[in-house]
């Protein structure tokens, strides 16, 4: 539920009470909470705390990664300006989720952000 409750207070923008919940006090966070984290860091300008956690997660492709994975890389590879990464883990979304446009939005936003 804690992840749950991080996401809506990141939403709200909250960001410190999202940190906590997706910390949740553990030191072995699952994927999900990491990458939402991370996340959250990028949001709150934490690019060096932001940056720790993406590098633990070095494993991650957009050949491997699952729906939610893909999804989560697209926005954090956007805040850290990495815009190689959102067209990788955006291309990768489209091709896991076909029925949703997301992917598609973010590499014409990428594109336009590149012009």
């Amino acid at each position: 539920i804690d992840w749950h409750l991080g996401y809506y207070a990141q939403w709200q923008g909250d960001y410190e009470t999202a940190t906590e919940r997706f910390a949740n006090g553990s030191l072995i966070l699952s994927n999900d909470s990491q990458l939402a984290l991370m996340d959250t860091f990028t949001r709150r300008g934490m690019q060096n705390e932001a940056m720790k956690l993406f590098k633990q997660r070095e494993d991650l492709t957009p050949e491997v990664a699952t729906p939610a994975e893909a999804w989560e890389m697209m926005f954090i590879n956007l805040m850290l300006g990495d815009f190689q990464g959102v067209m990788d883990y955006a291309h990768a979304y489209q091709k896991l989720r076909p029925e949703k446009a997301q992917g598609q939005i973010m590499e014409w936003l990428v594109l336009a952000l590149q012009n």
